[in-house]
């Protein structure tokens, strides 16, 4: 083994142990952080879903002829 792989070999087992004492230590911190990154992605993929929800829809509605009336709210 060479110095350098040494070297590296060193900076890498200290900044493993590192994090797994850290979050041995900080175990409720860190399954929250988990929680609510799980919870973020979660949020985004299913308001990706529900905006291509939408514009399927309005598709579907659009192939309804010209005889369907589209009423809409005054505030938009």
């Amino acid at each position: 083994m060479t110095e350098r792989n040494r070297k590296y070999r060193r900076i890498k087992d200290f900044a493993q142990n590192n994090a797994e004492v850290r979050l041995k230590r900080n175990w409720a911190r860190s399954i929250l952080t988990i929680l609510g990154i799980s919870g973020g992605v979660g949020a985004f993929i299913s308001v990706a879903a529900i905006g291509n929800a939408g514009s399927s829809i309005e598709k579907q509605l659009q192939n309804l002829g010209d005889t369907f009336i589209w009423i809409e709210p005054a505030g938009k």
